[in-house]
């Protein structure tokens, strides 16, 4: 595996089409990430697609055959965790074929969902458990969470991934949200939007500012994933 390539585009539309405001991630072969923007109702999706922001049919399945590691994550998005965890068993199904058409050549990674941060009555740090009247509040606070409310809950994101991905031959499960669950003091924080909102603030909480030694580890957490999934050239 090669050096990772990261090519982004911030929420806030920078860079993406004009009048879209979503971003929806799509893979460049296996070592380049690519995010490429569309509008809220979906435009330019496939016929028949579900999701703008669910790529894995029609931007991941595509290039499975020109590839022999498969790095992926799908998570923050999802907010049903019915369909997460359907469309993820969805997803196993397929790589399980994948890697059966050349077992000693193709392996995939799962890199677990990345920790948020945001001010909640849970203290889970989730978006989905956050104050979602932002115009009540006068600051954004990315703020300390309790990791172990996340490794308590069988319906959590990463510990769905886990009960999918884990006892799959030749695919194994990149750590991050360990990794990123102390980093409350990273992030972006309040950030502004002209994009059908008036220029109104929003605070993220989400997005990680880049840092050398940070992802240095979270290339070596990667590294040790590839070795315990067998490849060591």
């Amino acid at each position: 595996v090669s050096s990772w390539i990261w090519k982004g585009v911030d929420d806030m539309g920078s860079g993406c089409p004009a009048g879209s405001g979503r971003a929806r991630m799509s893979w460049d072969w296996v070592v380049q990430l690519i995010l490429t923007c569309l509008d809220a109702i979906g435009s330019g999706c496939p016929a028949g697609s579900r999701r703008a922001w669910m790529p894995w049919d029609w931007g991941v399945q595509p290039i499975l055959n020109n590839v022999d590691v498969l790095v992926v994550n799908f998570g923050l998005h999802y907010h049903d965790m019915d369909e997460y965890r359907s469309e993820m068993t969805r997803m196993a199904g397929q790589l399980d074929a994948w890697i059966a058409g050349d077992p000693t050549q193709r392996f995939a990674l799962f890199r677990e969902t990345s920790a948020q941060h945001f001010m909640g009555t849970l203290s889970n740090g989730d978006y989905d458990a956050s104050d979602r009247l932002r115009d009540h509040n006068s600051e954004c606070v990315c703020v300390p969470i309790d990791p172990s409310s996340h490794t308590r809950d069988p319906n959590s994101r990463n510990s769905i991934a886990r009960l999918i991905f884990e006892n799959r031959s030749n695919i194994a499960i990149v750590p991050f949200f360990s990794l990123t669950a102390p980093r409350f003091n990273v992030h972006l924080e309040s950030t502004m939007s002209d994009l059908e909102q008036g220029s109104r603030s929003f605070c993220d909480c989400t997005h990680f500012c880049y840092s050398p030694p940070f992802w240095q580890r979270i290339h070596h957490e990667l590294y040790l994933a590839l070795l315990r999934a067998g490849i060591h050239d």
